[in-house]
């Protein structure tokens, strides 16, 4: 990753263009009201249509399906 670190799935991260690595973000489900707090570590998501990358464990702890790929979500820094 970007921060120099190795990628594990099970950690709650994001890649983000926006944010610096480092901050923290809490990341809100639209559809269901669940929430994570998340650390960017890396740099993306490249495609531009999305704001965030997140880890694999912190997408399904917001509730969406693994095969579901994306979901509607909003930020905030927290620090």
């Amino acid at each position: 990753m970007a921060n120099g670190e190795r990628f594990h799935e099970d950690v709650m991260t994001a890649a983000s263009r926006a944010f610096p690595l480092g901050t923290i973000l809490h990341v809100t489900n639209v559809a269901t009201g669940d929430s994570v707090d998340v650390e960017v570590t890396d740099r993306g998501p490249w495609d531009k249509r999305y704001g965030l990358d997140l880890s694999r464990s912190a997408f399904l702890a917001l509730g969406f399906k693994s095969r579901q790929g994306w979901g509607w979500v909003t930020v905030k820094k927290v620090s």
